[in-house]
């Protein structure tokens, strides 16, 4: 998952505007586990692409599972 990761973040620096980058970022983030990284990355995600239907859910995920991880 690291190399996803590195390669997300490789084509978001390349192009910082690149919503899909963003959301793929987020992602592999969740699969690895690193939740605060995650929420960063869908909400530049929702930022980037406010219309698409599924970025609230994304964040709102996000902190679900941070709350989570905390309990």
């Amino acid at each position: 998952m690291e190399e996803a990761i590195g390669a997300f973040r490789a084509a978001i620096q390349y192009d910082p505007e690149l919503a899909d980058a963003h959301y793929n970022l987020g992602v592999a983030y969740i699969a690895s586990g690193h939740v605060d990284e995650a929420r960063a990355a869908f909400r530049r995600y929702a930022e980037l692409n406010p219309q698409a239907p599924n970025t609230h859910v994304l964040v709102g995920g996000t902190l679900k599972a941070a709350r989570a991880a905390e309990a």
